[in-house]
């Protein structure tokens, strides 16, 4: 398990930041927040794709889906929304 999030954390750096900070937005879109939820209970859940035992594949289809939903989910969001949020202190 510990394996994984570190590979996520590493994987998705920047972007992880800037899901946090549109997630904390007073004006942050509900599809936002539940795509994030459910993205979480992916990595969480003990049921995957391709087991983590395997050797060599077993973490990186957390790691590849993962990385994709956040930057799809990012990338639906507002441009200057995002702009916005890019801005804000603390990031």
């Amino acid at each position: 398990m510990w394996k994984r999030l570190v590979a996520l954390a590493l994987a998705l750096r920047g972007d992880l930041l800037l899901l946090w900070a549109a997630l904390r937005h007073p004006q942050c879109p509900r599809w936002l927040k539940l795509g994030t939820a459910a993205l979480v209970l992916y990595v969480l859940l003990p049921f995957d794709l391709i087991p983590d035992f395997i050797p060599g594949i077993g973490v990186v289809d957390d790691i590849v889906i993962v990385t994709f939903g956040v930057r799809w989910l990012l990338k639906r969001l507002p441009s200057d929304w995002l702009a916005g949020v890019r801005r804000a202190p603390g990031l």
